[in-house]
This record gives C-alpha cells, structure tokens and sequence, in this order.
C-alpha cells in the first residue's frame, strides 16, 4: 500500500503531495518558491481558505 509524503514542483512552487490516497496536496503545507526555497505565506493562506 503507498504511503508518505513527497515534495513535488507545480508551476515553479513546491508543494507537499500525500501518497496515502493517490498524489493529494496537503492542505495545511507552506507552499515554497521551488527555485529559492523561500516560503509563499500568500498562496498558504489562499489554500487554507
């Protein structure tokens, strides 16, 4: 049975992905700037919301 977490790329952001039940975002993960590694505060809080 899969399991875990990655960090995968999406549109130049680095976003957590659990494997648990297919390739599913995680909801309360900062999302990053894949490039610098700096955290996007404004894109978590559009996800959280």
């Amino acid at each position: 049975m899969p399991g875990g977490a990655d960090w995968v790329k999406v549109d130049g952001v680095g976003v957590l992905v659990h494997n648990s039940r297919g390739r599913e975002r995680c909801p309360v993960a900062v999302p990053f700037d894949w490039e610098t590694g700096k955290p996007l505060a404004s894109l978590a809080g559009a996800v959280a919301a």
